[in-house]
């Protein structure tokens, strides 16, 4: 099922405690991607806990195995783990796909974000997936840097 969110009704879930398993946060606008990136770290970083919970990595020299692999590390100081995928449009299909097959049904302790600092269909988001994550609901949000999110809470 596909819902649109605005920025604005991404903060307010933020706020209210409804952190997605997946999201991805695509706009012409860096700042306001910057803005929902750092807005999840409040939220599911612990003080002081970047250096164990936090992982940022490039889209375009980073495998889909690599990816998957921060964000299953089991996070050591924050109840959730936050892996940041920047430049997520650069990555070829194939590791689009095999990244896709890798996130499994929301509910862990990972939080995983896919940003793309211009516009992004949630088709290529999807581009080349054969099996999507089962379990997972995704949001997909229009306008300037808004997120798409695979949320837990339906």
């Amino acid at each position: 099922m596909a819902a649109t969110v605005t920025f604005a009704e991404f903060q307010k879930l933020i706020e209210r405690g409804h952190v997605p398993a997946v999201l991805v946060v695509h706009g012409e606008e860096p700042f306001l991607a910057r803005l929902a990136v750092d807005l999840l770290k409040r939220r599911v970083l612990t003080p002081g806990s970047e250096a164990f919970d936090f992982a940022s990595l490039s889209g375009g020299e980073t495998s889909a195995e690599a990816i998957a692999a921060q964000a299953a590390t089991a996070p050591m100081l924050s109840e959730r783990r936050l892996t940041v995928v920047y430049e997520f449009e650069r990555m070829n299909p194939s590791q689009k796909q095999k990244l896709l097959e890798h996130i499994g049904p929301p509910g862990g302790a990972a939080c995983l974000v896919l940003v793309s600092f211009g516009r992004l269909r949630i088709e290529q988001v999807r581009e080349g997936a054969s099996r999507p994550s089962r379990g997972a609901r995704l949001c997909e949000a229009r306008g300037r840097a808004s997120p798409v999110a695979r949320s837990q809470n339906g």
